[in-house]
């Protein structure tokens, strides 16, 4: 059975609290993306990154150099819902606001300051372990590279 089809290279996959799934996926040249999979829904590579009006369209997405989105985590806390997206290429955090299966708004946090930010995962504790991957021969080197940070953020 296939599920979704149309995916160039996903990265990430989480469940919100509702029990949808979002995937975080490489784009080759143009926009990489933030989608919530359907069963059955086709995403549109090889034809299309990023919007189109022939596929099922991503919640959100980046220019290539802003994000390559790899890890997710998703925590819902009251009525918030918010899904970490660590970016490689950009070298950031994301925070994306979901309402529902919409995307409310987003903030890269952590900008070039920790270099590439492979995954993340929310700790017991409720902090967030950020995990950066510097030594794959994709950036540059720094000492004590790589790291699993413990950050906290509302």
């Amino acid at each position: 059975m296939v599920y979704s089809y149309g995916h160039r290279n996903a990265e990430g996959l989480a469940w919100d609290g509702a029990g949808r799934l979002w995937a975080t996926e490489f784009g080759e040249h143009a926009y990489d993306e933030l989608n919530l999979i359907r069963p059955g829904h086709n995403y549109g590579w090889p034809m299309v990154e990023g919007r189109s009006h022939e596929f099922t369209d991503p919640k959100a997405g980046w220019h290539t150099e802003q994000a390559g989105p790899s890890g997710i985590a998703i925590r819902s806390t009251g009525h918030q819902t918010v899904a970490w997206v660590a970016a490689l290429t950009g070298e950031r955090l994301y925070r994306v606001r979901l309402n529902g299966p919409n995307v409310t708004g987003r903030t890269a946090l952590l900008r070039n300051s920790l270099g590439r930010i492979r995954t993340v995962a929310i700790a017991p504790s409720g902090r967030l372990w950020v995990v950066t991957s510097n030594t794959d021969g994709r950036a540059t080197l720094h000492p004590h590279d790589d790291k699993i940070i413990a950050v906290w953020f509302s």
